[in-house]
């Protein structure tokens, strides 16, 4: 039916926007600042800055943080300025956020935060480095959302000033809550919010941001933001045919949403004077009489929404433009569906000579009708293999003349429900030989004409046919197998009548495999490290693969590869206090993986050393003989790691470390009963390790040199039986300026600790040095008994 014409309402003028792109920013502060409580490590060794600063004003900043930590006692927001005044405010604890009111317009003011455990004296930091000054951003304004289309809304701001800055986009559906959807690169202030929701309101506000830790307060400063309602979604389907040589009819489909009513434009091609009709929500047909016989009009269809947008009505945009002459072509007749080969087939009789060609309309329950495809001028038949099995689909075709833009009625509607064969299920394979496999499978289908077993080797041939079988067949024995190969089968039902098939779902079978290691123990070296070691039972191995997953959740991941015959694996991707479940498998040439048992454990707790970063270079090998009682802390419960050691000093730490400690019997001149280290020295003794100079002398407190501590670590690794591979000084000292400087007594010992890699070299100005008589450092020693008794796998 027509109607009246329905007066245009404002459309706000129509902007350019260009799609921006998300940038990812990751620019780090590189500041060398003094800390209120340690020094700053390098920027490089910065903890992740969970960071962020608003500027509130030029007399405040809004300094903000991430939860990272369990049980601390509270924060403190460590400040420094320009001028090099700093300041510490105390925060409480679960409060991640604090405003800065002391602050002054045009200084630089650098933040970071740091937290403690209560009755702790101990800092520790929580972000990195984060300068702002409150001149350095301004906040957008004027910002404009306009909807583009019911899944689109249009953005534009402005900045008062002439300097560019990145832009945060943050948007929220109505009752909804905030949440980031773009950072929009500098000088672009516009943004293109796609994929939403159509005839529904967003709310939108932006704020200016430097880098990814320093930002503006929002605009605008209403909570609500600025609203933009998506449009409805407009009509689709616009279709239409020649009634007589006056009168078109025209018909469109609407998806879903709310209507009060649809906007059909109706105008002579070629010209743009256009006449509105207004037609009922439930229509969706409209036919137009009177019209001028041979001439071209042209039609579009709107939605419109009274009120839907509060203030104002809510209209989608025009469907795409139909043009129609006012010419008549006849319609297909016995329209026909039916189901082939797993696919729709749809037939007609072509009544008409003046067709270009015809359309395919298609639609299921529920939806609505599409064009699928064209074919061309005199064809009756459409073979539709986007189908899915158990789908009924209807199908009705048009004859169209595009050059003259000449439309016939669409033809009948024909249906069809796609059925295929039913596959074979639970295909498994009995047994398995190095040449030899049993499969077996349940036939469902009733109707098939018989079975195929399909294979697909290494060869990379693809899927072959091996065998072809009776109906009612259920297993095959295929005996032309290689051994140590990986195979795939599958199983393919068919029948001849209608050329239909389906297949099973696909195993795959390995001729030969390995076998699995035993005994896997996961044992903990320190709080971030531990060793695994399995029995290799297999001799065609071609390496092991380490796996792990977390103790209640997960799958296995591969973390490591370690050669055939090795039994031996370091993780150090660990954390304290959490769980983790192992296994190894063997793997051969057939990349076949025969799992070991498998080995949980639970890492122990953390114990911080004060004084000790983790960037240091020892600092798991500090970590670890803390917490296996090698050593201990100092005064103030610290480490000084580069201070000398003595000899009576590292004797005990030798002795402790390798589980060699003794009744004390005997004793060195220089070395009464309480001394300290009396009963480690006396052990060291007994064994051959302690061994006394001039007067039964053995200088206990005297500084350890380098090269003393060679010797007695290489005498303690000879004790424990400990094998190290020999190396010579003529190799080992080669490169190094001071070889000649080693004493005859330790030459052996240094060059082969030198060789495995134990001992370390010190480097000065880019020239390497043995340093041999030098004093040995607390590090130093703590890093060779690391790696002789924790970490290096010596064979005993």
């Amino acid at each position: 039916m027509t109607g009246g014409v329905k007066a245009n309402e404002h459309i706000p003028k129509a902007r350019r926007f260009v799609r921006a792109a998300a940038l990812p920013i990751a620019l780090a502060c590189l500041l060398s600042l003094a800390a209120p409580f340690a020094a700053a490590s390098p920027a490089s060794s910065q903890p992740p800055s969970r960071l962020r600063l608003t500027i509130l004003s030029y007399t405040s900043i809004e300094v903000r943080w991430e939860k990272a930590v369990t049980g601390e006692g509270g924060y403190i927001v460590a400040r420094t300025d320009d001028l090099g005044f700093s300041s510490n405010f105390y925060v409480p604890a679960m409060t991640y956020s604090y405003n800065d009111f002391t602050v002054s317009a045009g200084r630089t003011y650098t933040y970071k935060v740091l937290y403690y455990f209560s009755g702790s004296t101990a800092r520790h930091d929580l972000t990195g480095y984060v300068s702002t000054s409150t001149s350095a951003l301004t906040r957008p304004t004027a910002l404009v959302a306009v909807p583009f289309s019911d899944t689109r809304v249009d953005l534009e701001w402005e900045y008062d000033d002439s300097r560019i800055f990145h832009t945060v986009v943050q948007r929220r559906a109505a009752g909804g809550e905030w949440a980031v959807v773009a950072i929009v690169a500098k000088g672009q202030n516009h943004y293109e919010d796609t994929g939403l929701s159509p005839n529904t309101r967003y709310f939108y506000k932006v704020c200016s941001m430097m880098e990814d830790n320093v930002y503006s307060t929002d605009s605008p400063d209403a909570t609500t933001g600025v609203l933009a309602t998506t449009r409805i979604t407009e009509p689709v389907g616009v279709s239409g045919h020649a009634l007589s040589v006056s009168d078109v009819y025209i018909s469109w489909e609407y998806a879903s949403g709310a209507v009060t009513y649809f906007e059909v434009e109706r105008k002579v091609s070629g010209t743009d004077a256009w006449t509105r009709f207004v037609v009922s929500p439930t229509a969706m047909e409209l036919t137009d009489y009177g019209l001028t016989p041979g001439l071209k009009y042209v039609y579009r269809v709107r939605a419109v929404n009274e009120g839907a947008g509060v203030l104002f009505d809510n209209v989608s945009n025009w469907s795409a433009e139909f043009p129609i002459s006012v010419l008549t072509l006849e319609e297909a007749s016995e329209i026909r569906a039916y189901t082939q080969d797993g696919a729709a087939h749809v037939t007609w009789i072509d009544r008409t000579l003046r067709e270009s060609n015809y359309e395919v309309w298609r639609r299921t329950s529920g939806t609505i009708w599409r064009v699928i495809a064209e074919v061309s001028k005199d064809s009756t038949h459409y073979v539709d293999e986007a189908v899915e099995p158990g789908v009924t689909y209807s199908y009705k075709v048009k004859a169209v003349n595009r050059l003259l833009s000449i439309y016939s009625p669409f033809s009948a509607v024909a249906t069809t429900r796609v059925t295929a064969m039913r596959p074979p299920i639970n295909l498994r394979s009995s047994y398995v030989e190095d040449r030899r496999v049993s499969l077996t499978w349940t036939n469902v289908e009733t109707e098939e004409t018989g079975y195929a077993v399909e294979r697909m080797g290494p060869d990379g041939l693809g899927w072959r046919e091996i065998v072809s079988l009776p109906p009612k067949a259920s297993s095959y024995t295929d005996s032309s197998l290689a051994p140590f190969v990986n195979y795939q089968y599958r199983v393919r039902v068919f029948n001849n009548a209608d050329r239909s098939v389906a297949y099973s779902e696909t195993i795959e079978v390995i001729t030969g495999y390995s076998n699995p290691p035993t005994n896997l123990r996961a044992v903990p070296v320190s709080s971030s490290q531990l060793r695994l070691t399995w029995n290799d039972n297999s001799n065609d191995e071609i390496y092991f693969s380490v796996q792990r997953r977390g103790a209640t959740q997960g799958q296995f991941r591969e973390i490591a590869r370690v050669g055939a015959n090795e039994t031996t694996y370091f993780d150090e991707g660990v954390t304290a206090n959490n769980a983790y479940v192992y296994r190894v498998a063997a793997v051969n040439e057939a990349k076949v993986q025969m799992g070991s048992n498998e080995a949980q454990v639970r890492m122990p707790t953390l114990r911080p050393i004060a004084g000790i970063y983790s960037d240091y270079w020892a600092y798991q090998a500090f970590i670890c003989l803390y917490e296996n009682k090698v050593i201990a802390l100092g005064a103030g419960s610290r480490l000084d790691p580069e201070r000398a050691l003595t000899k009576g000093e590292f004797v005990g730490m030798l002795m402790t470390a390798f589980g060699l400690e003794r009744v004390a019997v005997g004793s060195f001149a220089d070395v009464p009963p309480t001394h300290p280290y009396y009963r480690h020295i006396m052990t060291a003794r007994i064994i051959g390790i302690a061994k006394g100079g001039a007067g039964n002398a053995f200088r206990p407190d005297d500084p350890l040199t380098r090269q003393d501590m060679a010797l007695l670590t290489m005498r303690t690794l000879n004790s424990a039986g400990k094998a190290v591979n020999s190396h010579g000084p003529d190799v080992a000292f080669r490169g190094f300026s001071d070889a000649a400087s080693v004493a005859a007594y330790a030459r052996d010992a240094m060059a082969t600790l030198i060789g495995e890699k134990i001992i370390n070299y010190r480097q000065v100005g880019g020239v390497s040095y043995l340093s041999p008589g030098a004093k040995a450092t607390l590090a130093e020693a703590a890093s060779i008994i690391y790696r002789t008794v924790y970490y290096k796998d010596l064979a005993v």
